[in-house]
């Protein structure tokens, strides 16, 4: 299993001396420059925040998914029975 590391580090940047960096081994996958490195940590802890509440959303819409095509293949197979019943 792939480990992301997130930290706040120094940039080279005059106007932002600090960003955030979030890395799978050497590869960067997403930074930014701040302000401060007590912005950047807290910008970090939003940011893992927000990824661990968007992972249960996307829980709870797999679960509405599911009983939204339960209800759909209730309906269908209704739809079907009225059929077969107008054939006889």
């Amino acid at each position: 299993m792939a480990f992301i590391t997130a930290d706040v580090v120094p940039s080279d940047d005059d106007e932002q001396p600090f960003k955030v960096v979030f890395m799978r081994g050497d590869e960067i996958l997403a930074e930014w420059l701040v302000d401060s490195q007590e912005e950047g940590e807290e910008q970090l802890l939003e940011t893992v925040r927000e990824l661990g509440a968007s992972d249960e959303d996307d829980e709870d819409k797999d679960e509405d998914d599911e009983e939204e095509d339960e209800d759909e293949d209730g309906e269908e197979d209704e739809d079907d029975d009225d059929k077969s019943s107008k054939r006889r």
